[in-house]
């Protein structure tokens, strides 16, 4: 978050010059999804995406555009996992992060605490 704060106090410096009062938003993928597949935004997807729901086909087509773009660079066995991969997943609740999330709380579920008798 410190690049987006670093990022924020440019623009308003900027905003301010002009005289303009500005509040900056993070959006986040989560935020994105959400925004596009509320009803009245169907419009704007079939616009920029050309469908009227993003769903598995228009992903999986959009990702065998892009890996035959890549052409033999890429190569799924050679893939290289990184902090930042992690930290993306977990922002759009990704399959690895929700994996993690349910096997934590599986574990969490098979604990036994104490509970306490005192009230306050």
């Amino acid at each position: 978050m410190g690049k987006w704060q670093a990022r924020v106090a440019k623009w308003t410096v900027w905003a301010t010059k002009k005289g303009l009062d500005v509040v900056f938003e993070p959006w986040t993928a989560s935020d994105m999804h959400d925004l596009l597949l509320r009803d009245e935004n169907h419009g704007l997807v079939q616009h920029w995406f050309g469908e009227k729901v993003l769903g598995v086909g228009w992903f999986n087509n959009a990702f065998n555009t892009a890996k035959s773009l890549l052409d033999d660079r890429f190569s799924p066995s050679e893939h290289v996992s990184t902090s930042l991969e992690k930290l993306f997943d977990a922002l759009v609740r990704g399959p690895s992060t929700m994996a993690d999330v349910r096997g934590g709380y599986q574990e969490l579920s098979k604990k036994r605490f104490l509970q306490s008798t005192t009230r306050r």
